[in-house]
């Protein structure tokens, strides 16, 4: 397999400045950097250090530092822009051994972090301090620990409060940032046997995407954190996707001035819907996704995961095929681009390590000897 081939997919998210755009790549446990004005792109830095896929995660940026945190491990990555260097910091002994598989949201201060049975932690990015909350209400004496209560991708920041979802379910978890409190709010969702598949926070209002378990989706807005009234903005159908199971047909909502843009997860196209509801298309220039030309992982074609809202524009990339959108929320525009592909030389000299471990956990050079075949 020539190394061009491989989706170096971006395993949880992108950040991104006016300039730049950088991934986490998991199959090469390396950090991407891809410059918006040419599309070119190049290895930041290989985390020598790490054993085999799926070792690190999580990225975000702050100042002059990018920060990886793991999938597993006690430890996580600080990088220095300037001086291309990264140390290995230590994570607190009380949470390094939690499911690191956790979803995350990012304000201008902070990384919140959420595990399994509910914690949230919360990693302060000016000093580098932790604070960890614990749930502490229960809803109808359920403990929430078992693995159905994986999060979804949606979460938001309001009036003090940070929100996630659960994963195809009717449930939040909300954090009183003042106080410190976790809560579950369980919403008395308006169809039958339907549950949240993303969810956003603008104009005032929370925006859902819901799934009623038959293949449709439909866009509601709530007035209010509070959850108490609510408008239909419009009904999705997704047709022969669903065959009755439980799928999450679109990671993410944005909201812009007069449209309402919708990524896939397990659908193949993004949307682009009027805010009245009456006008529902798939963006020009914005190729339909083909479902037969990615690898088969979960069956899922979309796979848009956690994007990055900076200024008037949200990027986001698709983990498989490497494209990545931008959709400027003032105007309701949007465009892709493919980035070019990086000089393998790159990650061959900074791959070049001796340490092997047993079974998957080895080095980066060895997986690109076994696996891609440099």
């Amino acid at each position: 397999m020539n190394i061009d081939e491989i989706s170096f997919y971006a395993n949880d998210g992108i950040i991104c400045d006016n300039d730049y755009i950088w991934y986490y790549a998991n199959e090469l446990s390396s950090v991407i950097q891809v410059e918006k004005r040419t599309g070119t792109t190049k290895v930041l830095f290989v985390i020598k250090e790490a054993f085999g896929s799926f070792s690190f995660r999580s990225i975000a940026r702050f100042k002059d530092y990018i920060f990886v945190f793991p999938f597993r491990g006690d430890k996580y990555i600080k990088y220095d822009i300037n001086s291309r260097t990264y140390l290995y910091k230590k994570i607190p002994n009380e949470i390094e051994n939690w499911n690191w598989s956790a979803r995350y949201f990012q304000d201008s201060t902070s990384l919140y972090f959420y595990f399994q049975p509910p914690f949230i932690v919360r990693f302060y990015l000016e000093t580098e301090d932790w604070a960890i909350y614990k749930l502490e209400e229960f809803i109808n004496g359920a403990s929430y620990n078992d693995t159905k209560q994986w999060l979804g991708v949606g979460a938001f920041s309001s009036e003090n409060y940070i929100l996630f979802q659960f994963y195809n379910d009717n449930k939040l978890v909300r954090l009183n940032q003042l106080t410190g409190k976790i809560s579950i709010i369980e919403l008395n969702l308006p169809y039958e046997d339907s549950y949240i598949e993303t969810m956003t926070y603008s104009e005032g209002g929370v925006w859902l995407v819901l799934n009623d378990r038959k293949g449709k989706s439909r866009i509601i807005k709530y007035d209010s954190i509070e959850f108490e009234t609510y408008k239909e903005i419009c009904a999705i159908e997704n047709g022969e996707l669903s065959k009755d199971r439980t799928v999450t047909f679109y990671s993410q909502i944005v909201v812009g001035r007069t449209y309402l843009w919708l990524l896939p997860f397990e659908s193949d196209r993004v949307l682009k819907v009027s805010k009245d509801g009456n006008m529902m298309v798939t963006p020009e220039g914005i190729p339909v996704i083909n479902r037969s030309s990615l690898k088969p992982v979960w069956g899922r074609a979309g796979n848009y995961n956690i994007g990055k809202m900076l200024n008037e524009t949200y990027t986001n990339m698709h983990i498989w095929s490497n494209t990545i959108v931008e959709i400027n929320i003032d105007n309701d525009n949007i465009v892709s681009f493919v980035p070019m592909s990086f000089d393998r030389s790159d990650i061959w000299e900074q791959a070049n390590l001796d340490i092997i471990q047993e079974n998957t956990y080895y080095s980066l050079k060895d997986f690109l000897i076994r696996e891609v075949g440099l």
